[in-house]
C-alpha cells in the first residue's frame, strides 16, 4: 500500500526521534491526543502509536484497531531493560491489525519509505 502520511500518536520524546529520522522525507503528523489521532485516521495513513499510551488505555486500544479493520498499526519501541514484555503488551500483538514487533525510528521510517514506493 501507498501511504500518504505517517501518522502518530506518541510521546514527546517519542515524537522528537521521529522527527530527527525522518528528516522531512515526507509529511510525518502528530495528533495531540486519543480523540484527534482516533477522529483524523484516514485509509492511507501509516499509524503509529506508542506502546506506552497504547498499553495504558489496552481495552480502548482494542476498541480503536478494531474500529479501523482495513488499517495496519505500528507499535514505536519501548526499551526495557529485562527484555520481557508485559501482558498487555502480549495482549495488544493478538490483535489482527497491528504489526507484528515493535519498532524504533529507523524501522518505521525505512518500513513507510519501503511501502511508499509501491
Amino acid at each position: 500500500m501507498k501511504y500518504k502520511r505517517m501518522y502518530c500518536w506518541v510521546r514527546p520524546n517519542e515524537k522528537k526521534a521521529l522527527r530527527e529520522t525522518s528528516n522531512g522525507q515526507f509529511p510525518l503528523v502528530f495528533a495531540k491526543n486519543y480523540d484527534e489521532f482516533k477522529s483524523q485516521i484516514n485509509d492511507d495513513d501509516f499509524l503509529v502509536m506508542s506502546i506506552i499510551k497504547a498499553v495504558r488505555g489496552l481495552k480502548k486500544m482494542q476498541e480503536l484497531v478494531r474500529s479501523f479493520p482495513q488499517n495496519m498499526f505500528h507499535l514505536y519501541y519501548r526499551s526495557n531493560e529485562d527484555g520481557c514484555m508485559t501482558d498487555n503488551e502480549m495482549t495488544l500483538f493478538e490483535e489482527r491489525n497491528i504489526v507484528n514487533g515493535q519498532f524504533m525510528p529507523s524501522g518505521l521510517i525505512k518500513n513507510y519509505l519501503d511501502n511508499a514506493k509501491d
